[in-house]
């Protein structure tokens, strides 16, 4: 509906694929809106190889969006 300009949408930036599909435009809200992402565990001794290459992606993907404008 979008792409079709009968419809409009509030999308989290970070729900955006980094390429932005054609045809679709995105336009900041003002007042800018932020949110906290966390991550939290017990112990990181005791975690699984998928938990720890979970965080170790997700460290990974922060870093790199942050230097997205």
């Amino acid at each position: 509906m979008i792409r079709e300009s009968i419809g409009v949408a509030v999308i989290p930036k970070l729900a955006i694929p980094l390429n932005y599909i054609n045809g679709i435009c995105s336009m900041p809200i003002r007042p800018e809106i932020k949110r906290k992402i966390a991550l939290a565990v017990h112990s990181f001794d005791n975690l699984s190889l998928s938990a720890k290459a979970f965080i170790e992606i997700t460290v990974k993907f922060i870093e790199k969006f942050k230097a997205i404008p």
